[in-house]
């Protein structure tokens, strides 16, 4: 259903902005390509989640709307990794070339062409930066126009507003850690709070939630369900990030460490490891590393311990999101079907290989 309504949402923009010619068409296409063609859809699934939860089953009428609701969430999605991918200077995303170089190999097939001029790695990036902007726009635009009565949507509209705040807010606090000589513990948690936990479940929970008019009661239960979940949601990104598959995660291999992402994992290594080994990978951190080097950086991570010290946490945090669940479970009106699907996302979350 998610796919069907951001299809049929690109259908109305191609329509409508036909007239910017084909070089435009080309340039959008490319966010169709990225939206369409892959992701977890984990967002779409919580707003619908939190819409079930806080009754949205009384308000038949609005299934559509909430549809529309949950899709827009991957406009959001689409703008973060794009401009994620950019900052990172990513080469890949989910097994693809990311989307600023696909527009800098364009431009390099044209230039070597004679047709076109300027560099094509500022082309890239440029194209994709704009890209990444309107995606975010027309993720207001699909959320505001969505079809939700008005007062659904004045209920939705704080947390939307957070949402936006807090990724944005917790993508500034993720590049000013990798500007810090040391890892910074607290910063690399608030993090994981608003990047991830926020943007990925606690809010789109909220969205839903408010949309169908949830009780206090009830949001406090999303809260805790989703904080603690959507931080060992990170804490599996940061373990991928250095042990994951390539194949399976769509990213490059080790990333995370070539990049100098100061996450909890790498705090755990380097304040676990004896002072000459945390020197040795620390002078591997942000480096543009060769299969040696990575292989070094990752024996070390093992080494620390700091993979089971993650673990530790991601198990402690899944069962604080049981306990939500369980809460959840003892609200009126909450059906057995909806408390195991609080919980599948629970597993689906933990277990993940990309």
């Amino acid at each position: 259903m998610v796919k069907t309504n951001l299809l049929e949402y690109f259908s109305q923009q191609q329509s409508h902005y036909a007239a910017l010619g084909t070089s435009a068409e080309n340039w959008l296409s490319q966010l169709a390509d990225f939206i369409v063609g892959g992701g977890k859809r984990v967002r779409p699934t919580f707003v619908w989640l939190g819409w079930l939860a806080g009754g949205g089953e009384r308000y038949p009428e609005l299934s559509d709307a909430m549809t529309r609701v949950a899709a827009s969430l991957e406009f959001v999605q689409a703008g973060a990794l794009i401009h994620d991918d950019i900052i990172d200077a990513s080469d890949t995303r989910r097994g693809k070339p990311a989307v600023h170089r696909i527009f800098e190999a364009a431009h390099a097939t044209q230039k070597d062409a004679g047709k076109v001029l300027g560099d094509s790695a500022d082309y890239g990036e440029a194209s994709a930066i704009l890209l990444g902007d309107i995606a975010l726009c027309w993720a207001d635009d699909m959320f505001l126009t969505a079809g939700l009565t008005a007062p659904a949507l004045q209920r939705a509209l704080p947390y939307w507003s957070a949402m936006r705040t807090e990724m944005l807010t917790g993508q500034y606090l993720d590049i000013h850690g990798e500007t810090l000589p040391t890892v910074d513990a607290d910063n690399a948690r608030r993090v994981n709070r608003f990047k991830t936990a926020a943007y990925t479940i606690e809010r789109p929970l909220h969205i839903g939630g408010a949309c169908a008019g949830m009780s206090s009661q009830m949001k406090e239960i999303l809260s805790d369900y989703g904080v603690n979940l959507g931080v060992a949601y990170q804490l599996r990104d940061d373990i991928l990030g250095v042990l994951g598959d390539s194949s399976v995660t769509g990213k490059p291999s080790g990333g995370d460490i070539s990049e100098g992402k100061r996450t909890v994992l790498l705090s755990h290594a380097l304040k676990a490891l004896k002072p000459n080994r945390a020197t040795k990978l620390w002078n591997l951190v942000g480096k543009n590393l060769d299969e040696e080097e990575l292989a070094l950086a990752r024996e070390l991570i093992v080494e620390s311990g700091a993979i089971q010290e993650s673990e530790r946490e991601i198990a402690e945090l899944s069962q604080k999101a049981a306990s939500a669940v369980a809460a959840l479970r003892n609200v009126e009106g909450v059906s057995p079907q909806l408390g195991d699907a609080f919980e599948a996302m629970i597993e689906k979350v933990i277990r993940r290989t990309f």
